[in-house]
């Protein structure tokens, strides 16, 4: 799903040396899906009694975790690996570790699947629904207007008096 797709996305953008897109799609993924929606929805299973569900979702969620590491030791590498170091027993660095694999898009056969794999839970067709509608893109960003403008002509600006 979207752990996927982002994983697709920041690998193509680094093999195709657009750091700056890279960085945005690693960025996106983990506040609009890992934090908005996955966090979110994993506190009342891990706040909850302790049980297979529970330990499920806390290896779901550390699973996640590496992932997101992984993805973004490029940009930040001091302080992923030392994240890596201390959030789990390691055999090795974080930089000596395989880069998660550039998986294609889930068909919506495979969504059905995985919906029908929790039949008895309500609410896991229309999340993953949701979760994989579309991508995890932001609107185009809106420049910002700084409250001036100057409406000379740039080389006016530069020339001495």
């Amino acid at each position: 799903m979207r752990p996927r797709r982002a994983t697709r996305e920041v690998t193509e953008a680094i093999e195709g040396y657009r750091f700056n897109d890279a960085a945005n799609a690693i960025y996106r993924f983990v506040w609009n899906v890992y934090c908005d929606w996955y966090v979110e929805l994993a506190k009342p299973v891990l706040m909850g009694e302790e049980g297979a569900a529970k330990a499920e979702t806390r290896a779901m969620t550390a699973w996640a975790r590496d992932e997101i590491l992984k993805l973004l030791h490029p940009f930040m590498p001091f302080i992923t690996e030392e994240l890596w170091a201390v959030t789990a027993k390691r055999d090795g660095l974080l930089v000596l570790a395989e880069w998660p694999r550039k998986a294609s898009a889930v068909t919506e056969e495979q969504i059905a699947s995985m919906a029908l794999a929790g039949p008895g839970d309500p609410l896991i067709a229309p999340v993953m629904a949701a979760l994989d509608a579309g991508d995890f893109s932001d609107p185009a960003p809106r420049p910002k207007s700084a409250g001036w403008s100057i409406s000379s002509p740039p080389s006016a600006l530069c020339a001495r008096k």
